[in-house]
């Protein structure tokens, strides 16, 4: 096995269990000359489809020899708790190395525990076996991680979701979930170099898992993340015909509907993106903006990659709020935050939700 050179595998079949989406997942393995030569899953309460899903990684712990592999996209569930069972099973087969003069007593030690071996790196964390979500600002959005914990340890750390970081950035950035299973500590963890705001979104996200897994020890039900739902904006009362007429026309500032207008996104360094314009539709209702919806890129500079900027200035993240929900909330352009790592865009898309308000604006009569 390559997951630790001071440990090594005794040959025979172990059963190990986890803790799938609907339960208990127990699997068989088959070790042989210190390698994992099969894997048979023996029971799972999960749906066939999806643990069908997850068993194409079994292909990959045996290519790698080991357990430190991604779930699969569709089944994260179901791939923690498959995942988790191996790594137990495996961790009855590990013992340690021995050399020199403590042998003997190595030998004895075996001896006395009929082969089989706890995992050397003693657990840390006093809480329930499971396994525990949590999530984490990386640099273009929300990371996710599931957190395997048994018997006090820290057995497997998954990154089952990302939303904006490049696959590089996250695959460099999943050493710190590696060093914290190593260690068995969230504590002197170093980010890696080229993925620095990954690797914090990850521990800040594993921080939240273990936070989870606290209160679930002390009582507190926990919840797996349910399917996000992209929420509809709240519909606003239409007022009546009394109401309607008895107002002014000339008290009105911006008359009522749709309007959609443009601006252009500039890079402030100098040349690190191409210009593009940035476009939004700005609804008003009895002088308020009560939506801000179809902010897009468009143009010759444009690139798939901006949509990602364009998405963190209009939505913002766990830790700021975006362009779209301050204005909504102010009901004006005044005073709103841009987004840190979408300066750019938050500011064209404020342009062009001023240029909406100019085109909304009713020209007064004098009389």
């Amino acid at each position: 096995m390559a997951e630790d050179k001071d440990q090594t595998c005794k040959d025979g079949t172990y059963y190990g269990t986890g803790t799938g989406f609907g339960g208990t997942v127990k699997v068989k393995v088959v070790i042989k000359d210190n390698k994992i030569k099969s894997i048979e899953i023996v029971e799972h309460q999960d749906g066939s489809s999806y643990m069908q899903k997850a068993s194409a990684l079994i292909s990959t712990v045996i290519e790698k020899q080991s357990t430190n592999v991604d779930g699969v996209s569709g089944a994260t569930y179901s791939s923690a708790g498959l995942i988790e069972a191996i790594r137990n099973a495996v961790d009855q087969a590990k013992t340690t190395k021995t050399t020199g003069d403590n042998k003997k007593e190595t030998e004895k030690k075996n001896n006395d525990t009929s082969g089989t071996v706890t995992p050397q790196v003693t657990g840390k964390f006093p809480y329930k076996d499971g396994i525990y979500y949590g999530t984490g600002e990386g640099y273009m959005g929300d990371i996710t991680v599931a957190v395997v914990i048994q018997n006090k340890t820290v057995t497997s750390i998954l990154v089952t979701e990302t939303d904006g970081d490049g696959e590089e950035f996250v695959k460099k950035a999943k050493a710190v979930a590696d060093q914290i299973v190593k260690k068995q500590s969230t504590r002197k963890i170093d980010t890696v170099s080229g993925a620095t705001y990954s690797s914090k979104g990850i521990l800040e996200a594993i921080k939240d898992a273990l936070n989870h897994a606290k209160e679930a020890t002390n009582g507190k039900e926990t919840e797996k993340p349910a399917e996000t739902e992209t929420q509809k904006p709240a519909e606003t009362e239409k007022p009546s015909e009394s109401e309607s007429s008895s107002e002014s026309e000339k008290e009105r500032v911006y008359a009522d509907g749709d309007y959609t207008a443009s601006a252009t996104c500039t890079s402030s360094d100098g040349g690190a993106f191409d210009d593009y314009t940035l476009t939004a539709t700005v609804t008003i209702k009895d002088d308020k903006i009560t939506a801000i919806t179809n902010v897009a890129g468009s143009g010759a500079g444009y690139v798939a990659a901006d949509a990602l900027y364009i998405k963190r200035a209009a939505e913002g993240t766990r830790k700021a709020q975006g362009v779209v929900a301050q204005v909504l909330a102010k009901n004006s352009l005044d005073e709103i935050d841009v987004v840190s790592g979408a300066t750019c865009s938050s500011s064209a898309l404020l342009e062009a939700c001023r240029q909406a308000l100019e085109s909304a604006k009713i020209v007064q009569q004098s009389e």
